[in-house]
């Protein structure tokens, strides 16, 4: 009670000058706080900028610092394309377009070839045991039409994933690619930029095992025979579009048409 009367018998100036310096710091608090986090952000969309606009040499000084995790700047760069490439982020369940159809999810990814991931029931959002995810997939193949079109399961299906799960999936298959990919191309981080996705591109959708039986493509590679590599790269069970993108990322020059023509036979 002694405080308040002893504001009140401040005269008026005085309070409204008191009120005003308060109101004053805290609009610099307010304002340091904001500028702050325009800067982060400034520094995130320069990185992103930086790993978007980089030679494969500038690159490979990036990583050389970084030995432990240089996938990661490839990653980064890559992995809207890579999931573009899958069709997109498809956060239900579906059956491929394979001659033996996998059941599929996110960003490419085969759930059964997938260890420790993390789905969980559309209806109950309720993490998938095991047991649970054998049934729904069992579930899904008896509703198996063979259309291409993964929309025709989005009402059928009650497996989904978390878009932070298709990330952690993506990132891991990813580096088992990448390690492989440069255990088998030395001189991978002096190709240039779309050779180096057109080969991630490769490993990440056939997997290590199948990726690894395209030796004559390896060859023509480190023979430097980019036009030979870019014909030896076609992808049968996979698109066209597909197939033609990947040859055209390691040799521009590539006939398109002659190689539809020499593939679709």
């Amino acid at each position: 009670m002694t405080e308040l009367k002893k504001t009140w018998e401040k005269p008026l100036w005085q309070r409204n000058a008191e009120d005003n310096m308060s109101l004053q710091k805290e609009i610099e608090k307010n304002y340091d706080a904001l500028t702050n986090l325009q800067q982060q952000k400034a520094l995130e969309q320069n990185n992103v900028k930086q790993l978007n606009n980089s030679t494969p040499q500038s690159f490979a000084k990036m990583a050389e610092k970084n030995k432990n995790h240089d996938y990661l700047f490839y990653f980064e760069r890559d992995k809207d394309k890579l999931c573009e490439n899958e069709g997109g982020m498809i956060p239900y369940a579906y059956l491929d377009t394979a001659k033996k159809p996998n059941t599929t999810i996110g960003c490419g990814i085969n759930i059964e070839q997938t260890p420790n991931i993390n789905l969980y029931h559309a209806q109950t959002k309720e993490p998938l045991s095991s047991n649970e995810l054998s049934q729904e997939i069992s579930n899904l193949k008896s509703a198996y039409k063979n259309n291409g079109k993964h929309t025709i399961y989005e009402d059928k299906s009650n497996i989904r994933i978390a878009p932070e799960e298709n990330e952690r999936i993506m990132k891991n298959k990813y580096e088992d690619a990448y390690h492989y990919v440069i255990s088998q191309y030395p001189d991978f981080q002096k190709y240039d930029q779309e050779q180096q996705r057109a080969l991630m591109d490769m490993a990440y959708a056939l997997g290590i095992p199948r990726f690894s039986k395209y030796q004559k493509m390896r060859e023509a590679i480190l023979n430097n025979d980019w036009e030979k590599a870019a014909e030896e790269s076609w992808r049968y069970g996979s698109d066209v579009d597909r197939n033609i993108k990947t040859a055209v990322g390691l040799y521009p020059m590539i006939d398109q048409a002659e190689l539809k023509k020499r593939y679709e036979k």
